[in-house]
């Protein structure tokens, strides 16, 4: 029997952590849970669990990363700010192998106590069950022998028990078995469920914690004061700090970002794709899209130069000073005279024969909504040059050019820059934060 009671106490306990695991820490953000607003979790890449940061559910069962852990252990000593009934009411949550094992950890007198509540003949089964060496030093105690024990009526054994030591009475019950123990339990009131409950070990209370339903959950929360919260949100692991803006409010991700540094803004744009650094670039003013141009190549900028428009090249030709435009049509063969004679397309034409350097400097003559037009039409390659020169700043300020949904597909890259926004905003808001998560056992799906 004790090895089913063994087997069958393995599997409670493993399903008891799995059940709290589930609640506050299951399933693990995955990247398409926060695809929409937050975006995919999918380039942080430092070690979250290492073999020393895993504990297990008794001596098997699921891995919880020690991060978790503490969080759920802190959780479950809140217990202890509770009234005797709710105390009592987690006890229940308790599997009977937990409450048994609370019982062996009881002091004397109230193993005692409970011991002496079970009825005379559950009393009686277990002492004369016991090991004989075990009963025949309870006898000598009360100065009994074996034969006058086995003369006695019901009520007369029953009286015997009631005289021995409350030493001798807690060693009965613990000897007792399983369920005669549950019985005790049973009998147990309000105050020895609150003192059973002081017995539990963390992981107890924390498969008790699993089991609860949401309002006790919530109400054991509410035993934290709201800087606790606060300090205890920050120790949530990254991905699910980070996996809380999903849940924020646009207002309320709004002023986090706002708190981000530019180094952070800038890490949170290299995260975006190509693509969307390309888009946030063209939504940049053209005075930035310039300043960006001009640090191009020569063969860049001559190729921007070749995406304007026919009047455009002209008018750039025509702000040259009259030494730099006779050397560019010296260069392309063409006559002063005959410069004159041509028409728009035909000086387009010459000029998109100029050399590269030639090009460079007539581009540099466009106004800079003229320049920004011609890097709009500029090839993606020509693009991608652009933003691999940006300083730091200019990347940082493209971030500010991104779309709110663009913004949360970076930020869902960079959970621990997430992360460290959340745990800038004010405490009041973290223990609100902490709140949605403790509470809400759907927080994470």
């Amino acid at each position: 029997m004790n090895r089913k009671r063994s087997l069958w106490g393995g599997l409670v306990a493993i399903t008891a952590v799995a059940v709290v695991y589930f609640a506050f820490f299951y399933p693990p953000p995955r990247n398409e849970d926060l695809r929409g607003v937050v975006g995919a979790v999918q380039t942080y890449h430092q070690d979250q669990i290492s073999e020393e940061d895993v504990v297990l559910a008794g001596e098997q069962g699921i891995a919880v990363s020690a991060e978790a852990q503490a969080v759920l252990s802190e959780l479950a000593g809140l217990m202890e700010r509770s009234s005797q009934a709710e105390q009592a009411a987690f006890f229940q949550r308790a599997n009977l192998d937990e409450q048994i094992a609370m019982l062996g950890r009881l002091p004397v007198p109230q193993r005692a106590a409970l011991f002496q509540r079970l009825p005379a003949a559950q009393r009686i089964a277990v002492m004369e069950r016991i090991d004989s060496s075990v009963r025949m030093n309870i006898f000598g105690r009360v100065n009994l022998d074996r034969e006058a024990w086995g003369r006695m009526s019901l009520d007369q054994k029953a009286a015997v028990l009631n005289r021995v030591s409350m030493a001798d009475q807690a060693e009965l019950l613990a000897r007792a078995n399983y369920s005669i123990q549950a019985l005790a339990l049973e009998r147990a009131n309000l105050d020895e469920q609150a003192a059973l409950l002081q017995r539990a070990s963390t992981q107890e209370r924390i498969n008790m914690l699993g089991r609860s339903p949401q309002l006790d959950r919530e109400a054991l929360l509410n035993r934290m004061s709201v800087d606790e919260r606060a300090s205890l949100f920050n120790r949530i692991p990254v991905p699910y700090k980070a996996a809380a803006f999903e849940r924020a409010s646009r207002g309320e991700q709004g002023e986090m970002l706002q708190r981000a540094s530019v180094d952070e803004e800038a890490a949170l744009f290299q995260r975006a794709s190509v693509d969307a650094q390309i888009g946030m670039l063209e939504r940049a003013p053209a005075r930035d899209q310039v300043a960006m141009l001009q640090r191009a190549p020569e063969v860049d900028r001559a190729a921007v130069f070749e995406r304007a428009s026919a009047g455009v090249k002209v008018d750039c030709f025509g702000r040259l000073d009259r030494q730099a435009q006779a050397q560019i049509l010296e260069r392309a063969a063409v006559k002063q005279d005959e410069w004159g004679r041509m028409s728009l397309d035909q000086k387009a034409a010459v000029l998109g024969r100029a050399p590269k350097l030639d090009k460079a400097m007539l581009l540099g003559r466009a106004q800079l909504d003229e320049q920004a037009a011609m890097l709009q039409r500029a090839d993606r390659q020509v693009k991608v040059n652009c933003l691999e020169r940006m300083s730091v700043k200019e990347q940082a300020n493209l971030f500010g050019r991104a779309t709110r949904a663009e913004q949360m597909q970076m930020l869902g890259k960079a959970p621990e820059i997430a992360a460290a926004l959340l745990e800038r905003t004010p405490t009041a808001q973290r223990a609100e934060l902490m709140g949605r998560m403790a509470v809400n056992s759907n927080w994470v799906r």
